[in-house]
């Protein structure tokens, strides 16, 4: 229940199981590919946008990804401070509730090739 950000279950139905209450509040979620991921495409826009106006963000080289709200920033970085330059915006943008930077540096990305 917690993966689904469900933090109690009140048994109001003394003759169901907590299984059934669980299920009953997991049906009552809208689908998935609704507004949820409206929303994900929204902040995966706007956060590109503000990096594309960051002098140290490289589009080429690094992606941005979207899920629940948290953003993802894969690929190549070139320094500590264009990390956390991006960080800073990323985490700016109305929406993002936190940002997974898993960029790697380019210098070590190199030396793997």
């Amino acid at each position: 229940m917690q993966a689904k950000h469900v933090l109690f279950a009140p048994a109001l139905w003394l003759d169901r199981r907590r299984a059934d209450v669980a299920s009953a509040a997991r049906r009552s979620r809208p689908a998935s590919g609704s507004a949820g991921s409206r929303d994900d495409a929204s902040i995966r826009a706007r956060v590109t946008e503000e990096l594309g106006h960051e002098p140290g963000w490289d589009a080429s080289t690094s992606n941005v990804y979207v899920h629940d709200g948290v953003v993802f920033l894969q690929g190549l970085v070139r320094s500590a401070a264009e990390r956390r330059a991006a960080r800073a915006v990323a985490e700016r943008v109305d929406g993002v509730r936190s940002v997974q930077d898993a960029r790697v540096p380019r210098r070590e990305w190199q030396s793997m090739a």
